[in-house]
């Protein structure tokens, strides 16, 4: 099971309600048909790439009863960021048109967080180098953005390790993190006042993040602004970033 993808990511298409929700559907078919016969083996394996997750739609397994394979497929350990994404799949359904939407009761929104999860899998345990995982709601993400100065930066994965060491955790849950550093941009850019320096917080190794207010170059604008160069790098995948980046990072200790 593979989730589609192109240069740019996710094509259009596979972002509409139906085609998730027809997508969603598909594959607990699949599911099903796979482990309803008299044939089978003791044990089922699914295999499926985590980036599945962004052609799904939550809404059509939330509150109905499924096969045990079914249900095991979306709670597995080692699909935690492909799950993660599924139970916020609405909140980026509803950043889609972000024009229209109250990004500030959002982010006032804590989502039950924060709270912690303890995975299982050794493949995730060693890929965020432990099992204790930390859940931070959207207007801590908020505080700490505020917190980066005029011609300093951050990235979204040094907030995250700054999340893990406060609360004791090993690591940040890495999905809600991009996306509640999103909330807070446009919740900063529907405000008239107490605005919050957004784009001073890029992501992994200094990349500019597109998916903020008036895109990539409103971002650049306001880095340069601020004194530091923007480099660009690929041909047909053209991302941008900020140069020498770490000589800039801001110190949240």
């Amino acid at each position: 099971m593979m989730g589609h993808r192109n240069d740019d990511g996710f094509a259009n298409i596979y972002q509409k309600k139906s085609v998730m929700l027809l997508s969603t559907r598909y594959i607990i078919q699949a599911i099903g048909r796979i482990c309803r016969t008299n044939q089978k083996n003791r044990n089922i394996y699914v295999y499926a790439d985590d980036s599945i997750a962004d052609c799904l739609d939550v809404s059509v397994v939330e509150g109905r009863t499924f096969n045990s394979e079914v249900v095991k497929f979306f709670k597995q350990p080692h699909c935690i960021e492909m799950t993660n994404r599924l139970f916020l799949k609405q909140e980026v359904a509803e950043m889609a048109n972000e024009d229209k939407k109250d990004f500030n009761a959002m982010l006032h929104d804590n989502k039950d967080m924060p709270k912690f999860q303890i995975i299982t899998d050794q493949k995730s345990i060693e890929k965020y180098g432990g099992s204790k995982m930390y859940f931070a709601p959207p207007i801590d993400y908020d505080k700490v953005m505020k917190k980066i100065p005029y011609g300093k930066v951050i990235t979204v994965g040094k907030i995250r390790e700054y999340f893990a060491e406060l609360s004791s955790a090993d690591f940040t849950e890495p999905i809600t993190a991009g996306i509640f550093v999103s909330i807070v941009a446009w919740a900063s850019y529907q405000r008239s006042e107490d605005e919050t320096p957004y784009w001073r917080t890029l992501k992994a190794n200094g990349e500019l993040n597109a998916k903020y207010p008036n895109g990539i170059e409103a971002q650049k604008e306001k880095l340069e602004a601020e004194g530091h160069t923007i480099i660009q790098k690929g041909r047909k995948n053209v991302r941008y970033y900020v140069k020498d980046y770490e000589n800039s990072l801001f110190d949240l200790k």
